[in-house]
């Protein structure tokens, strides 16, 4: 360790407190007073902290938007799920699926708006689902014999279908719903 006699202490303290002092400074030193640079670093402190609390409240600006466009998403959503509750109970033809085929049409676009979200899944299920629809006239007639075996496949590919559906819908409103509450 170096004796403290190498340091010239006595001149360091003196020079500092003759600027804090606001003597006059030797004329090749350029430095500013100690209240100027206190106030430029106040200054700058002030306008890092500004920036900081402006962005934080843009982002948060950003997201409630972002959670209020996906509301009308999710009460779609959930409104085909209370279709898909519907079809379930009855063999759906073709003229049963009218709602759902207009919630396909509102979720696609949704789908193209929000790529994120896997809606496009759901408009592919609809679509299969929309397939293994009855004909109108399943209900007034009496299947035959040789039908019944075709009816039953088609009935167990409804419930298929249905399934894949409500899974895809419910993965879609828990990614609505993580967006929502980030």
């Amino acid at each position: 360790m170096l004796p403290l006699s190498l340091f010239p202490v006595r001149e360091v303290l003196h020079t500092t407190l003759m600027l804090g002092l606001g003597a006059s400074q030797p004329a090749a030193q350029n430095t500013f007073s100690s209240s100027w640079t206190w106030a430029a670093l106040i200054g700058v402190i002030g306008i890092a902290v500004t920036v900081g609390i402006s962005v934080i409240q843009s982002r948060k600006r950003r997201i409630e938007r972002q959670a209020e466009e996906l509301k009308p998403v999710h009460e779609l959503l959930c409104a085909a799920l209370l279709l898909l509750d519907d079809l379930e109970r009855t063999e759906a033809t073709k003229a049963d699926l009218a709602g759902l085929l207009e919630k396909r049409s509102r979720i696609d676009h949704a789908a193209e708006t929000w790529p994120k979200i896997p809606l496009a899944e759901i408009t592919t299920l609809i679509t299969a689902y929309e397939a293994t629809a009855f004909p109108d006239n399943s209900r007034r007639t009496r299947p035959r014999r040789d039908q019944v075996g075709e009816l039953l496949e088609r009935s167990r590919k409804q419930w298929v279908a249905i399934a894949a559906l409500r899974t895809a819908i419910k993965t879609a409103k828990r990614e609505i719903e993580r967006l929502r509450n980030r």
